[in-house]
């Protein structure tokens, strides 16, 4: 299955980018005194694009798995960063798949040309994620500094 897990080539078919598996896990405690307790939740994910399909499979729902034909993608949606490219979504005319396939190398854009014919390909715009946290921090000091600015003056009264 050449690094898929559920779903099987079709002859002449053959990986272009990825697969590549993610897993999260997810945790949740609470409680106290001798009631505590935690909870934890495992899902992943296997995605991969070859010459005629994006693959997308669950790995803990295999009923959640998704196939769509190359040919059907209308826009595909990428991420452009120093290290490569990013898959980030596809496209179609019934709908929009998240995929986050990493590890396309930017020598290999116009390859994701002719893997999706019918796609337009649109570089997603937005906000680097140290840029979104510094911010977070630097609105955290204000709203501090404010708190103690209103503090101090009640005491000084």
């Amino acid at each position: 299955m050449q690094g898929l897990n559920l779903t099987e080539l079709e002859p002449g078919e053959e990986i272009v980018f990825g697969p590549v598996t993610s897993t999260k896990t997810t945790s949740l405690s609470g409680g106290a005194g001798p009631s505590q307790g935690s909870i934890s939740r495992s899902s992943g994910r296997t995605v991969a694009v070859t010459n005629r399909r994006v693959i997308i499979e669950d790995l803990d729902d295999p009923s959640r798995s998704r196939v769509v034909p190359n040919s059907s993608v209308e826009r595909l949606s990428i991420k452009r960063k120093k290290e490569g490219i990013t898959i980030a979504r596809v496209q179609t005319a019934s709908g929009s798949l998240s995929v986050n396939l990493p590890g396309v190398g930017l020598q290999q854009e116009p390859l994701l040309a002719t893997t999706f014919p019918n796609a337009e390909l649109e570089a997603q715009k937005g906000v680097p994620k140290g840029v979104i946290i510094a911010a977070s921090v630097v609105v955290g000091l204000v709203a501090l500094c404010c708190i103690v600015f209103v503090v101090g003056a009640v005491v000084a009264k």
